[in-house]
């Protein structure tokens, strides 16, 4: 099996050494094994405010079953820890 791997745009990240990979790539494999800002797949909402804080704003629902948590990356984008019962489900980076 290759695993094939994207680049992925890091140049606006203020401290890409905070990301649990290599900043300049992205293996497109599932599942997704490091953390951002010290949270993981599968982390609850507990353990995502324990490392990361309070959200920007009050949790909105996110695909029915899901809690969107938004946060300040950097002075230009966002990350977003959509959530359910299982946990941390998807993490978005965004401008």
């Amino acid at each position: 099996m290759t695993t094939e791997i994207a680049q992925f745009p890091y140049e606006h990240i203020a401290d890409p050494a905070s990301v649990n990979m290599d900043a300049r790539k992205l293996a497109r494999v599932a599942p997704f094994d490091g953390d951002l800002m010290g949270v993981k797949l599968g982390d609850d909402d507990k353990k995502l405010i324990a490392n990361v804080g309070n959200p920007i704003t009050k949790p909105t629902s996110a695909f029915v079953t899901m809690q969107a948590y938004k946060y300040v990356w950097d002075d230009s984008a966002y990350v977003t820890f959509d959530l359910n019962d299982d946990g941390v489900q998807c993490i978005f980076i965004t401008k």
